[in-house]
């Protein structure tokens, strides 16, 4: 595990992820387990030096709860940035100082989503106890009602030093550092460019862990050494834009001079739904390609995912990989019944998904809005799955069970990739 503790104080610097996202190569995270470990090494009085662009706000709460419940007074300094879930975190100290060109943002929790509308509703929903919960805690540290945080939140919310003690967020401003601009606006882009890489780094953190659920990469937690054993959604308080954040130092980090106008930054809606909308793209490929990996390859799915294949296409040649290293099997015939009146749609709607044309069986046309996982809940009788493991475990089960998706599936390859 990194250690925290430098000169006696404990530096937090980098990405907040769970702990079991941390590999032991990793550089720029840290958990509420490290954090609390660290911790445990003081008894007494204790400083924290914090420069965290947030990362996940369960996270965020975890070491807040920490640092409130420890014996000693705990002083916070911010040295640089105190953002999203970083800035509830540090909400628990006794006293927070904030360097005199640091930043914190206060805002609403946020979450990639996908699915129905009643699945969409239901994280919304979710967000909205979330920051309820997180408004209370805000509001506390302030001397403010919970209305008026929910309404800094909402309006995302930058303070500077000042701001924040005249806001109630921090106690004090510590001396002005050398070298630090006192341009606001310029210190607002900086903090605005910067705060969207914790979610980057996030999201590829929880992606190689949930890749690891379906057995797509290897890797053991960095503090526990345990094999990651499920898929788990996250949600984030940092703001989106793919830039690695620079790795965790051993020293309080000091902003340098801008010598040059920091470009303009896309507006908060633009970089959420670009993030929404490329982890939605990563993750299918992921899912699709898992129950096929053997015939597709980690390189190919890489490929995949760095030229920026569309979900689409990734999934047409998921399926000819696939398709064209299935064993050749005869032919079944198939009774007109309903039962193979089904069978015969299945498999003329997969053969269509993977060469990328209209059926040319009418019977087909109830199925092909339909995924392969989602036929094979179906014909089990499953619920449709939303989750990677669950999505492997459908396919396991109906792979392995007495339903007709292996002889549809084997049909769909055959016609596919015929046998010479």
């Amino acid at each position: 595990m990194s250690n925290l503790i430098n000169n006696g104080q404990i530096h937090l610097f980098g990405t907040i992820v769970p702990d079991e996202w941390i590999w032991p190569e990793d550089t720029g995270y840290f958990s509420s387990v490290m954090m609390v470990t660290a911790l445990a090494q003081f008894p007494g009085e204790v400083t924290l030096v914090v420069n965290s662009d947030g990362g996940a706000p369960t996270e965020g709460e975890a070491m807040r709860a920490a640092i409130e419940a420890h014996p000693g007074k705990v002083t916070v300094l911010v040295t640089g940035a105190a953002h999203s879930a970083a800035s509830l975190m540090v909400m628990g100290a006794d006293r927070i100082e904030m360097s005199a060109g640091s930043l914190m943002l206060v805002h609403d929790p946020g979450r990639g989503a996908w699915g129905n509308p009643q699945d969409l509703r239901s994280v919304a929903d979710e967000l909205d106890v979330m920051a309820t919960a997180y408004a209370g805690v805000y509001a506390a540290r302030a001397g403010i009602t919970a209305e008026k945080a929910r309404e800094i939140m909402r309006a995302e919310t930058m303070f500077t030093a000042p701001e924040a003690v005249e806001a109630g967020f921090a106690d004090a401003v510590t001396a002005q550092s050398v070298g630090v601009s006192e341009d606001p606006v310029m210190q607002y882009n900086i903090a605005r460019a910067a705060m969207g890489a914790a979610s980057a780094r996030a999201n590829a953190a929880q992606m190689k862990f949930e890749a690891t659920a379906v057995g797509l990469e290897t890797g053991k937690s960095q503090t526990t050494g345990q094999e990651p054993n499920a898929t788990i959604g996250v949600e984030t308080m940092s703001k989106p834009k793919p830039l690695a954040p620079a790795a965790p130092v051993a020293a309080p980090i000091v902003e340098p001079v801008m010598q040059e106008p920091v470009p303009a930054v896309p507006d908060a809606a633009t970089m959420s739904a670009t993030l929404t909308a490329e982890r939605t793209r990563i993750k299918g490929i992921r899912e699709a390609a898992a129950p096929f990996m053997a015939h597709v390859g980690q390189a190919e799915v890489d490929r995949m995912i760095d030229d920026g294949t569309s979900l689409a296409d990734a999934n047409k040649a998921i399926m000819k990989a696939a398709a064209a290293n299935q064993p050749k099997t005869s032919r079944i015939e198939i009774l007109r019944d309903e039962r193979d009146t089904q069978r015969a749609g299945m498999s003329e709607a997969m053969v269509a998904q993977m060469l990328d044309r209209d059926p040319t069986d009418d019977r087909a046309n109830d199925y092909m809005d339909m995924s392969i996982v989602e036929m094979a809940a179906d014909l089990t009788g499953q619920r449709r799955p939303r989750s990677t493991g669950a999505k492997a475990n459908v396919l396991m089960a109906a792979a392995h069970g007495t339903s007709d998706f292996s002889n549809i599936l084997g049909a769909a390859f055959n016609t596919v990739a015929p046998s010479e």
